[in-house]
């Protein structure tokens, strides 16, 4: 068990995803939309053994799997987003060779809205 008032900041593994938004922070619809995942906070004697991307389009009620490829230190995903604007949500899943492991869930993670570029 890790000390967890001993000073130093618990070794968190977290998962960033990045893409090209708008600058209101929006993503085309209707369009394959790519991500960037990173994981961070992996202890420097581990190294990440999985990580799983799902979306939903539907508040999360329902998920499915979106296919990822490893970049080097990256991940790459392309998300189908919904045809008449609506919302993304995003769950990511993540676990080190340490035994550290990470849920993460985002309804509504992003907003889709009709004609807001040219993703494909």
């Amino acid at each position: 068990m890790r000390c967890l008032t001993c000073g130093a900041a618990p070794p968190l593994l977290t998962v960033r995803a990045s893409g090209p938004f708008s600058s209101s922070g929006t993503a085309p619809a209707g369009k394959l939309f790519p991500l960037t995942l990173t994981a961070e906070q992996v202890s420097a004697a581990a190294h990440l053994t999985s990580l799983r991307l799902s979306m939903s389009v539907n508040g999360g009620k329902t998920w499915r799997p979106v296919r990822l490829h490893r970049a080097g230190g990256r991940w790459l995903a392309l998300v189908s987003n919904p045809g008449a604007g609506g919302y993304v949500s995003l769950r990511t899943s993540a676990a080190d060779s340490a035994g550290d492991s990470a849920l993460a869930t985002t309804i509504r993670a992003y907003a889709t809205v009709p004609g807001t570029g040219s993703h494909s």
